[in-house]
């Protein structure tokens, strides 16, 4: 056992150490409950951002003016019918002019004291250059066999043309859906162009436009 002295420095030493260790705990709890109030408020600043973004996108949805909305949906339906009014225009267009063809056509200067063939024959040739036409490869010798041999003069060429009439054409030959066009366009479609300019200068020799 030690003096009375040494006892009270020992038990001054302990006091002063446990002053120390519980200032340091303190320390770190306000250190701890700072980092905490900081989180706290970065969170409540994340919250307050999307709030605030939320507010102007709110703001500005009620800004779109309902007149320009109404604006822009009649700016779209005059465009459709627009477009629906072009196309029916344009059909009736296509109508007036194969109309207009089919007129010329019947109208073309034919002398029955000029013609080889018989109205009937000539709708026959008129089929057998189609059928040349039809599918995959053009009958070439046929065509010209015919140009050579059952076409004679520009009045045959006229009659033959006028029984061709204006038949859809489509690749590879006839369609009902196809475009409508006469005997020489089907030509320039199956033929090569020294093959077509060869018919057309016999035909013009004739005296009649192709």
């Amino acid at each position: 056992m030690g003096t009375k002295k040494q006892n009270a420095a020992c038990r001054k030493a302990r006091a002063a150490k446990a002053r120390k260790t519980a200032k340091k705990s303190l320390g770190c709890a306000k250190k701890l409950s700072g980092c905490k109030t900081k989180k706290r408020k970065s969170l409540n600043g994340v919250v307050a951002d999307v709030a605030s973004t939320a507010g102007n996108a709110a703001k500005k949805a009620k800004a779109i003016n309902p007149t320009a909305i109404k604006v822009v949906v009649g700016a779209g339906a005059a465009g459709l019918t627009f477009l629906i009014g072009r196309k029916i225009w344009n059909t009736i267009k296509k109508s007036r002019n194969e109309a207009r063809s089919e007129n010329a056509l019947q109208e073309l200067k034919i002398d029955d004291n000029k013609i080889t063939m018989s109205r009937a024959e000539a709708r026959g040739v008129a089929d057998q250059i189609q059928a040349a036409c039809d599918g995959w490869g053009t009958k070439e010798a046929v065509i010209d066999r015919i140009f050579n041999d059952q076409i004679n003069n520009g009045d045959d060429y006229n009659l033959v043309k006028q029984e061709f009439g204006y038949r859809g054409y489509n690749w590879g030959g006839y369609s009902e859906k196809g475009t409508k066009i006469g005997l020489i366009d089907w030509l320039r479609e199956e033929l090569s162009d020294r093959k077509v300019a060869k018919i057309e200068e016999k035909i013009k020799s004739w005296g009649v436009k192709p």
